[in-house]
């Protein structure tokens, strides 16, 4: 694998971990009932939040570790940096959804 190649790898996963929290984010506004009472659009702003340091904090590790380590270490680091942006994002996302449940289920109480 050449330099290039890891660099597109690493612009890659970020691309990946942005498109995912824009999914999270879309999926919580939905399951909330897509009304924009204060709370949902907190959650959804809490999510996007989240989704966001995620992607700003993978980036920041793997292209630190792209520029400044040597490329046979630089791939485990970027894959794993990988994996535990993806393994928190899990958990977020499942969060989010039980509160937007929530949130939709006071609604049509109120209703």
């Amino acid at each position: 694998m050449g330099t290039s190649d890891l660099l597109y790898l690493t612009l890659l996963f970020g691309v990946w971990l942005a498109i995912v929290a824009g999914v999270i984010c879309i999926s919580v506004r939905r399951e909330a009932g897509g009304r924009r009472t204060p709370r949902v659009r907190a959650l959804t702003r809490r999510s996007f939040a989240v989704g966001g340091v995620l992607v700003v904090a993978y980036l920041s590790v793997a292209l630190v570790a792209f520029q400044f380590v040597p490329m046979d270490t630089s791939y485990p680091i970027i894959v794993a940096a990988f994996a535990v942006a993806g393994a928190v994002q899990g958990p977020q996302f499942w969060l989010s959804m039980v509160r937007a449940r929530r949130l939709r289920a006071v609604g049509s109480q109120a209703a």
